[in-house]
């Protein structure tokens, strides 16, 4: 480590006398941090957690984010500077909070204490949180922290922790449905939400098979209207009327199918349905959320490259622990290996949804453009 804390020094010793900007000389002391790994001991990387803070707090909010992201996933990334960076504006923090290992069970409960909103999000987001930082989530967070951390299966609960969720979903379906797929309920908490989840998906079916008859019946009343004005004298060949209520009925019922999936009610079923392994279940619901053949789909999520999978989740809005469960599901049923879950999780959180809209269409183009180009069969 000699020659690396000499770099270190000679650029610490350049901040003050040298011309170059503090993005530019943070740029080399994050270079330097990057090689040196696996050969610093904890003084040598305390020391860099010294310079890499003065330099970041000098810097861009913009580039404190990046410095986030590049340290978030780091396994000996400098403690106090992380704490820092947990502490700052939400686009800086939101990687740290939700990916850092450096932040001790402490550190979390005194975040989620002090911290607004989307930092408790963040956090609810985490792969594992113990009861002690879910007990402040709980007590602290608004309807958006609570659904994400009642669906985050990495999340254990105090028994006071599931009682206060518990009070909290008497006026939030959505978090009475995620709890209800929960299996770590005491027994009486469990049927309650159990029934509550049966009821939901009854009324969804139902919903939607009455959006099939209403649809289908002025579907069928506008047939009749237009075989009228075209046969009035009633010599309609009923074969064909048959053969075209059939086919509006279908459509009928493909819109009804879209009103049941969709929402972030049927993307949580999607999501624990994938968690708990029903691969078939999920084919169907991520087909219908996503508008895709069945087959697509199932290329999507088992055969193509991961990264085709998490465009397709960001291009249609998908929360993270949707592709999560995704992704989880996926390696259960491929002999791909593992997957690095932690890394493709901050990648579809930098991810904007616009491109992955954009490679979407992209793709689409050049699969019609190779489709009119290739050269047609012999007779």
């Amino acid at each position: 480590m000699t020659s690396a804390n000499e770099s270190l020094q000679q650029i610490v010793d350049e901040i003050d006398d040298t011309d170059l900007s503090e993005e530019a000389l943070l740029d080399r002391v994050v270079e330097l941090y990057f090689l040196s790994d696996g050969k610093r001991a904890d003084s040598d990387t305390n020391a860099f957690g010294t310079v890499l803070e003065q330099l970041a707090y000098k810097s861009t909010t913009a580039r404190r984010a990046e410095l986030a992201n590049q340290l978030a996933l780091a396994k000996d990334a400098p403690t106090h500077l992380m704490r820092r960076l947990a502490f700052d504006n939400i686009i800086v923090a939101r990687p740290v909070l939700q990916y850092s290992d450096r932040l001790s069970n402490k550190d979390l409960v005194t975040l989620a204490s002090k911290l607004g909103q989307d930092h408790l999000h963040a956090i609810a987001h985490r792969l594992k949180l113990t009861p002690p930082v879910t007990d402040v989530l709980v007590k602290r967070g608004r309807p958006p922290t609570l659904t994400t951390v009642a669906q985050n299966s990495g999340a254990k609960f105090s028994p006071d922790g599931l009682s206060r969720l518990e009070r909290r979903a008497e006026a939030d379906s959505d978090l009475a449905f995620a709890l209800g797929l929960r299996p770590d309920l005491h027994p009486g908490m469990f049927t309650r939400f159990s029934n509550f989840v049966k009821e939901q998906l009854s009324a969804e079916i139902s919903f939607g098979k009455a959006a099939t008859k209403a649809s289908g019946n002025a579907a069928g009343s506008a047939a009749s209207k237009q075989g009228a004005a075209a046969k009035p004298n009633g010599d309609g060949d009923p074969a064909a009327d048959q053969d075209g209520e059939t086919g509006l009925e279908g459509n009928a019922s493909d819109e009804a199918a879209d009103v049941v999936w969709k929402g972030p009610l049927q993307e949580s079923a999607l999501a624990n349905i994938a968690r708990e392994g029903r691969l078939d279940e999920t084919l169907c619901c991520l087909a219908r959320m996503t508008k895709l053949e069945e087959t697509m789909a199932r290329h999507c999520l088992l055969v193509a490259d991961t990264s085709a999978l998490m465009v397709l989740c960001k291009a249609n809005g998908f929360a993270s622990g949707t592709f999560s469960a995704l992704l989880q599901i996926r390696e259960a049923n491929t002999l791909d290996g593992p997957i690095d879950k932690v890394l493709m999780l901050k990648r579809y959180d930098a991810m904007k949804p616009q491109m992955a809209k954009r490679i979407i269409q992209f793709a689409n183009k050049k699969t019609e453009t190779d489709t009119a180009n290739a050269p047609a069969e012999n007779p």
